[in-house]
């Protein structure tokens, strides 16, 4: 908990001393199921003076029988030249965390934390493209993604026409679809829904 605590407390810090030449990117997604609006992804970039940080929120609320459910995710990374220095990634049910996954650069190696104990590190990963990065750069000749919930690499596989299958740790599959090098729409197959996130005009 306290680790957790100090690398949010950074990247707040960090994004508010970001320059009036900071440069910034924003894009919002739906989240549709079997065609209606649930949900909704905010995915922001800045860029300043070598350093650039990404934060991607998702919030999502669906009923089960008569009961509602609200859960939001959130992957916050902070890169300086070009490499990762510290990352979070968080997901709430209801507002109790489900699952978590941190991690620091120190020494040529990455101190990483994944919920609700597991410590470990990463050495000298050269960690060039993840997940956070796909909503703002197309994938092109990138054969494996880093992501930044399962503190690893998954496999992408290009299907043609600009679409990206995702494999993810835990055997489920996300369908990248761009246009003019831009997301415009994920496909998440799950076991027993399947959901569109599309991007808003």
């Amino acid at each position: 908990m306290p680790y957790r605590f100090i690398i949010v407390i950074s990247l707040l810090l960090f994004r508010v001393n970001f320059t009036q030449d900071a440069t910034a990117q924003q894009h919002s997604y739906t989240i549709n199921l079997r065609g209606d609006k649930i949900g909704e992804i905010s995915a922001t970039k800045v860029e300043d003076a070598g350093m650039t940080s990404y934060l991607v929120i998702s919030d999502v609320t669906f009923k089960v029988l008569w009961k509602s459910y609200n859960r939001k995710t959130e992957h916050d990374l902070l890169i300086e030249n070009n490499r990762i220095k510290k990352s979070y990634s968080g997901i709430y049910m209801n507002k109790t965390k489900e699952d978590s996954a941190s991690m620091e650069y120190f020494d040529n190696s990455y101190k990483c934390f994944k919920f609700p104990d597991k410590h470990f590190n990463l050495e000298n990963a050269d960690i060039s493209y993840f997940s956070a990065k796909m909503y703002f750069e197309e994938p092109i000749n990138i054969k494996s993604v880093f992501s930044e919930r399962f503190l690893e690499y998954c496999p992408l596989e290009a299907l043609g026409d600009h679409k990206y299958k995702l494999s993810l740790p835990n055997g489920k599959e996300n369908i990248y679809t761009y246009a003019d090098g831009k997301l415009v729409e994920v496909y998440v197959d799950r076991t027993w829904f399947s959901l569109k996130f599309e991007k808003q005009h």
